[in-house]
């Protein structure tokens, strides 16, 4: 049996927070010791960003599922929200008065890093979990995990998709370094549009209540950010790629302007 609780002090403390309590130091020290060496983020900014734009994330998780759907969903679930963090970070830019592209694009490994913990905390939380191991080959069933909600060996679908996650942020920050993290608001929808399509896969591994077509509410979720993550970053290729018009120079005027002007 996976165990689900900590013993500390007298107290149960259920094993599936404590993935939250290891992003926020986990994302911190990782911004700390390298990312805010490559964009310009202050020290004093780098700590009250990443706490405070990580819990503004959670927050949301909690409150938006309420008011949509008049109820609270067990877990946090960032394919509910990532496309909707634009709109929280953003605001916490303004606030600080940092850029918010270079805020949005400075966050993104944070944004997997913290997923990574908090997915590992549902491993004893029994959520988001995958179809039972003996629906897969005998070759295959030593990975099973053993699932307290339902009792029994399930798919380790959350740590597969941690193993993507870990990917996606290996590649972000190739690709970022690539551009000497000069990335022009670029990256964050890149990962939305990678971690979004990654996620539509996975969700045929996870044992989820399917909609229509195979399709699951997640699997929605996942065709909404993905279009709004295309649709960003043709926004800023076109825009980068607007030509800029010269101002003429006096000698350049037509020959009726200057004869006026004479």
């Amino acid at each position: 049996m996976m165990p689900s609780t900590l013993h500390i002090f007298g107290i149960d403390f259920p094993l599936y927070y404590c993935g939250f309590l290891l992003a926020f130091p986990a994302c911190t020290l990782f911004n700390a010791l390298y990312y805010r060496k490559c964009y310009p983020v202050g020290n004093i900014k780098l700590v009250l960003l990443t706490m405070f734009g990580i819990n503004m994330v959670y927050i949301f998780l909690l409150i938006f599922p309420y008011f949509t759907f008049g109820k609270y969903f067990h877990g946090f679930n960032w394919i509910r929200v990532i496309g909707f963090v634009p709109l929280l970070w953003g605001l916490l830019a303004l606030i600080s008065k940092t850029k918010v592209s270079v805020f949005l694009d400075f966050m993104v490994p944070t944004t997997g890093i913290a997923n990574i913990f908090v997915h590992t905390g549902c491993i004893f939380g029994g959520c988001c979990y995958g179809f039972p191991i003996t629906d897969y080959p005998q070759w295959l069933q030593w990975m099973g995990i053993y699932n307290n909600a339902t009792q029994s060996y399930l798919f380790p679908i959350q740590l597969v998709e941690n193993a993507i996650i870990l990917v996606l942020i290996v590649f972000m920050v190739l690709w970022a370094r690539s551009k000497r993290f000069k990335t022009g608001g670029r990256a964050f929808p890149l990962y939305m549009v990678l971690f979004c399509v990654t996620r539509f896969f996975c969700e045929y591994l996870r044992d989820n209540e399917k909609i229509v077509a195979n399709l699951s509410e997640f699997s929605f979720w996942c065709i909404l950010w993905t279009i709004e993550g295309v649709v960003w970053l043709i926004v800023l290729h076109k825009r980068a790629n607007k030509p800029q018009e010269i101002p003429q120079e006096p000698d350049d005027l037509p020959i009726e302007t200057a004869e006026a002007a004479a």
